[in-house]
């Protein structure tokens, strides 16, 4: 009750319902208690005591074994009307990276020790997941808080929001980079273009009117390096503090920065392409086109500007920090490696010819995990992801086992590396587009450039990271040598086995595609809303008839999971174990 919400989305805001993100640990007035209250309490099981604890600290678990959260978002999905692609996609996924483990998991996710803790409270056997954690609901409204004369609302997802900050790795995670200074912690304090961090240290001691009371970050201009200065004795001095991995586990002693983060994709070309960086000033040149999260900050006053750098109207960054934001958008610094990434690719873009082909198969893993960018290029291939290639993105960054951090300073160049293990706001998948029509075509080139007399539903056609992926399949996997191809990583994908609420499958497949859209939040007894439409109107009705979609692989020439939708002439989707919306 009384919590703080609004809308999100983008094509949702066109919609009669839109997308709502509640935050659970936030009132949306003076005066009022943020409260959460059970309808059913149960206090005979341990799951049922864990929910009555969690609510008491304003929070939940979306599922049985995901990592408490303070804020949902529901979705309402109009162009998916069963909600099976969204809720089932992002569970297909995250079992499917967990079963190919090893190099397929992201850093954070193989060092997470699965606890939680809030003071007394204490929760074990956790998974982490970086694709959004959700179940179909049926939503309900009422004119006052007794409860009667309830009407329903609309269908959605409920889901972990997709810039969750623990749940989805981001900080103080248990075994990896909890106990590390995150934004928020210090004030930043930037150097000039020029500057080295010597000669930022020096401008910083002589500058009047610092807190003594607060921790400082120095960093530079374009570079990973930092130091951290705190006021001891009567002076500012240096800090120390190391993040490594020893002994099969990570050590984060004395002051050091969280090395994580990550940034969305805004836009469906130029920069978001990974396209038109060769330089810092590619990247920072100040341009008057302004994305909706810098636009916020001018419209509420927080900035005065009439241009920003021009990287952030393609990009948003993922740490949630409202100062980072404010110094982002004014330019003060260049994050660094997402620099580093779009410099690459810049490097050896397809589109200028020349011999890019060894500089991306060479060096590929010195900037980005390989089985991570490799696998996501396969599910966006055999699910028709369309919106997945550009917008609706969100790399992530992490500091690797093989390297480390010393006082600010990263043991090499490659320390830091992206990964694309992050799937979220899947509902235009198997030929569905953003006004729930299936025109997909199964046998889409995802990478044919649209022209006068075709228009590639795919968002990301023209991307240097997809076009290089399919025109040079094999990349090296380290420094020997060892290769690894597409054709592998599907093949791994499509053959590895996972056991399910007691169910031995293979995850990335029609089985598990079926699994996941049934029974997705339905499990332990929760019993979802049965709806279906004839018509216009809505009626409870039986357990549904299924049918699901699945693409070949187009880039290799694979065969699909099942036959497509187009090919059955039939238009029916499943979204849980008991919910159906139908059309024939």
């Amino acid at each position: 009750m009384s919590v703080q919400t609004r809308n999100q989305g983008t094509t949702s805001a066109k919609r009669p319902v839109k997308n709502k993100r509640y935050y659970l640990a936030k009132s949306k007035g003076k005066n009022k208690d943020t409260r959460i209250i059970l309808l059913n309490p149960d206090d005979t099981t341990e799951e049922g005591r864990r929910a009555i604890a969690l609510a008491a600290i304003n929070k939940v678990q979306v599922g049985d074994n995901t990592i408490p959260v303070d804020v949902i978002t529901v979705k309402v999905d109009y162009s998916d009307s069963g909600n099976a692609n969204d809720c089932g996609a992002c569970e297909m996924m995250n079992v499917t990276y967990r079963a190919l483990g090893g190099n397929y998991m992201t850093p954070v996710q193989r060092a997470f020790d699965g606890t939680f803790d809030s003071g007394d409270l204490h929760i074990e056997d956790l998974q982490m997941n970086h694709s959004t954690a959700n179940h179909p609901v049926a939503t309900y409204r009422c004119k006052d808080d007794s409860l009667q004369n309830v009407y329903f609302h609309a269908k959605g997802n409920w889901k972990e929001d997709k810039g969750e900050q623990f749940a989805l790795g981001f900080k103080d995670t248990p075994g990896y980079n909890k106990g590390c200074l995150n934004y928020g912690d210090f004030i930043e304090f930037f150097g000039t273009p020029d500057e080295t961090l010597d000669a930022i240290e020096i401008r910083f001691k002589q500058t009047d009117g610092l807190d003594t009371d607060s921790v400082y970050l120095l960093s530079l201009y374009c570079g990973s390096s930092y130091r951290i200065m705190r006021y001891q004795d009567g002076s500012w001095k240096k800090q120390s503090g190391s993040m490594k991995y020893e002994n099969g586990k990570w050590n984060v002693t004395g002051d050091v920065l969280n090395p994580v983060e990550g940034f969305e994709l805004l836009n469906y070309q130029g920069m978001d392409w990974f396209q038109g960086v060769g330089s810092v000033q590619d990247m920072m040149a100040m341009k008057t086109d302004k994305s909706s999260w810098v636009q916020k900050l001018v419209d509420n006053g927080t900035i005065s500007a009439d241009t920003f750098p021009a990287w952030t109207y393609y990009f948003e960054s993922l740490v949630d920090d409202d100062q980072l934001a404010i110094d982002y958008a004014l330019g003060k610094k260049v994050p660094y490696n997402l620099y580093r990434w779009l410099r690459f690719c810049d490097s050896c873009d397809y589109s200028k010819g020349g011999n890019w082909q060894r500089t991306w198969k060479e060096n590929l893993y010195k900037y980005a995990c390989p089985e991570s960018v490799l696998s996501y290029d396969i599910f966006t291939d055999y699910l028709a992801a369309t919106d997945q290639r550009a917008k609706n993105m969100q790399p992530m960054w992490f500091l690797e086992e093989y390297a480390s951090v010393t006082d600010g300073v990263y043991s090499s160049e490659d320390a830091m590396r992206m990964y694309l293990n992050k799937i979220y706001d899947c509902d235009t998948l198997n030929s569905k587009d953003n006004d729930g029509g299936c025109t997909v075509d199964a046998e889409v080139d995802p990478n044919r450039t649209s022209d006068e007399t075709f228009t590639n539903p795919y968002a990301g056609y023209g991307s240097v990271l997809f076009n290089n992926i399919y025109l040079q399949q094999v990349v090296w996997t380290d420094s020997s040598g060892t290769e690894l191809s597409l054709r592998t990583v599907a093949a791994a994908m499509r053959n590895v086995q996972a056991t399910i609420d007691g169910v031995t499958l293979h995850p990335f497949s029609p089985e598990e595609l079926r699994i996941s859209s049934l029974t997705n939040g339905s499990k332990n007894g929760r019993n979802w809303l049965v709806l279906t439409t004839v018509n216009g109107n809505t009626s409870p009705i039986q357990p549904p008839l299924t049918l699901f979609t699945s693409m070949p692989c187009k880039v290799l020439d694979l065969p699909p999971f099942r036959p497509s939708l187009k090919d059955v002439g039939v238009f029916v989707t499943a979204i849980s174990k008991q919910v159906i919306s139908s059309a024939v």
